[in-house]
């Protein structure tokens, strides 16, 4: 029962702050729609891939936004040799934040960002007729801009090792657009 209890408040009080807080300028939910290349450092070759993501998130305050992203991406690998080559298949579901270094002023143009995420990596790899998968806790750091209603960023995901011991982290650019989030 005290659980129930502590768990309630705080649920209000976590609401309350949100309302109080997110009177900015802007609007406070938005959802993020974006694509973009990724590629491997790991991979001596450079090869390079593509990902989607969509990622709805809340303005807690107008300079820190919360959300949960989920992406896919894939690539072809090849740490050896051509005849060791597979397909790599990543879906990640984050709880994510971004913090924007300016203050809104009355014509915001360009906003930049810092951003970090941190949740599981689901890893296919499919060579062949088989494919082997794996799950990983991993963490992301962004940064980049947004521009009227789009969104341009860089990133580096820590998605930990694959079935094959090899690192499956990688390095995107992407571009995307985003509804909600503009100015009232």
């Amino acid at each position: 029962m005290k659980s129930i209890l502590i768990a309630g408040f705080a649920g209000c009080l976590f609401f309350t702050i949100l309302n109080v807080n997110a009177q900015g300028e802007y609007k406070s939910f938005r959802v993020d729609l974006g694509l973009g290349l990724c590629t491997a450092f790991a991979d001596k070759y450079g090869t390079f891939g593509a990902i989607l993501y969509l990622e709805p998130k809340y303005a807690v305050i107008s300079r820190l936004n919360i959300g949960f992203k989920y992406e896919t991406g894939f690539n072809s690998r090849n740490y050896r040799a051509l005849a060791h080559s597979y397909v790599h298949v990543i879906n990640s579901y984050q709880i994510t934040t971004d913090y924007y270094l300016v203050q809104n002023s009355s014509k915001p143009l360009l906003r930049q960002f810092l951003g970090a995420g941190m949740g599981v990596y689901h890893i296919k790899n499919q060579k062949n007729n088989s494919a082997s998968e794996k799950s990983n806790f991993g963490a992301m750091l962004r940064a980049g801009f947004d521009i009227y209603h789009f969104r341009l960023m860089i990133a580096y995901n820590f998605a930990g090792k694959d079935i094959l011991k090899n690192d499956a982290g990688y390095a995107s650019i992407t571009i995307g657009a985003f509804l909600g989030g503009g100015k009232r």
